[in-house]
């Protein structure tokens, strides 16, 4: 009995939507979700000025982390591996 055409595809393909340089849509929903509870946070009282600004250096530290997990690929030649896919699922050979 004939075989049919048997389709292969490479190990670096990844099924998520790029946006922009490896960026995801995912990726962008974390770093808007981000954004937004920063600017929730910034907007609880106190106001004064000191105050609003550890609150604004905080957002800033939060969302360069948040950027860095997104963009950290731990296996430079496959662009498809994350660290945050990877965090979740550690596979013991």
């Amino acid at each position: 009995m004939k075989k049919g055409k048997e389709f292969i595809f490479p190990e670096n393909v990844d099924k998520d939507y790029g946006i922009w340089k490896d960026y995801t849509l995912k990726d962008f929903g974390y770093a808007a979700l981000a954004g937004l509870v920063g600017l929730i946070f910034i907007e609880i009282p106190p106001y004064g000025l000191i105050l609003v600004l550890i609150k604004i250096v905080i957002v800033v530290l939060a969302m360069t982390i948040v950027m860095a997990i997104l963009t950290i690929r731990p296996v430079a030649a496959r662009k498809n591996i994350k660290v945050r896919d990877t965090n979740g699922s550690k596979r013991f050979i």
